[in-house]
């Protein structure tokens, strides 16, 4: 009998200690979520946010949500590196990087041979003004061996073509000028988001080999010397945190206000994926 009442006992006693934790687990995620609210709204965003002509909540349906542990948020996209092969090709890396972490068998030797628009044409006139192509509308160069890179527009198409190819109904998102607290509130959905920095998030180069004008539009390209593409994959307090494909072997952390200050020089300039449901 007293065998009986002590399991009783300690089953009930395993039972509101069980209970406590999932209260506890609970009321912790709650304010976690009434934080990140706190935080967008002293920011001005809600779900209404617009991102490239669509909402946040369209960007974000069909993503799994991220892990968040210890105070850091952290997507799980694979790392790609651009070397040996594309030596100039960090966007179309990056590209690869977020392909696969949708689901998709993509190569980046592929992408770059098949999916994005290249133009080596830069030369100098009778006047020894330079010239060259629009890198918002091609690859300036050739990833495989030489050149500059591209902008944000030429790797949203690129990916576009490819979700085509591949019978997606998935969508690339050309977003320009979007906040730091627009950049969580997309890493909170789990989207990660391919963003133009710099190497390392040192200071930009600035040379005068690499500026050229484009004939059809006369708009002056400055092409910032030491200008890179990665994967923005998390957050946290003092960190931004990064798929960088040169050379790096694991996920990589720079400093928030570094980040932002290289990518605010760079054009603030973004790509994510609007997921398909039915993809």
């Amino acid at each position: 009998m007293n065998n009986v009442v002590l399991t009783v006992v300690l089953g009930m006693g395993l039972t509101v200690c069980m209970t406590a934790s999932y209260m506890a687990y609970g009321a912790g995620e709650e304010e976690k979520r009434i934080n990140e609210q706190i935080h967008y709204a002293e920011a001005g965003l809600d779900e209404s946010t617009m991102f490239g002509g669509y909402s946040y909540e369209q960007i974000s349906e069909g993503y799994l949500p991220p892990v968040k542990e210890h105070g850091k948020t952290l997507i799980d996209v694979p790392i790609v590196n651009q070397f040996p092969e594309l030596p100039v090709g960090c966007e179309i890396a990056s590209e690869a990087a977020v392909l696969q972490f949708l689901g998709f068998d993509a190569d980046k030797c592929e992408l770059a041979e098949n999916y994005i628009e290249k133009n080596e044409d830069i030369y100098d006139d009778i006047h020894h003004f330079l010239y060259g192509p629009d890198p918002k509308e091609y690859f300036v160069g050739d990833p495989f061996s030489w050149g500059y890179g591209c902008y944000s527009p030429v790797i949203a198409k690129s990916m576009n073509l490819y979700f085509k190819d591949n019978g997606s109904k998935n969508v690339a998102v050309d977003m320009q000028n979007l906040t730091g607290s627009e950049l969580d509130m997309l890493l909170d959905s789990g989207v990660p988001v391919i963003v133009w920095a710099s190497q390392e998030m040192e200071p930009f180069v600035y040379r005068d080999s690499s500026c050229w004008t484009v004939k059809k539009s006369g708009e002056n390209i400055r092409w910032l010397g030491n200008s890179h593409t990665l994967v923005l994959v998390g957050y946290d307090d003092k960190f931004y945190y990064f798929m960088d494909c040169a050379d790096k072997t694991e996920i990589t952390p720079y400093v928030k206000e570094v980040f932002i200050a290289r990518w605010d020089e760079n054009g603030a300039q973004a790509v994510a994926v609007k997921r398909s449901v039915e993809s």
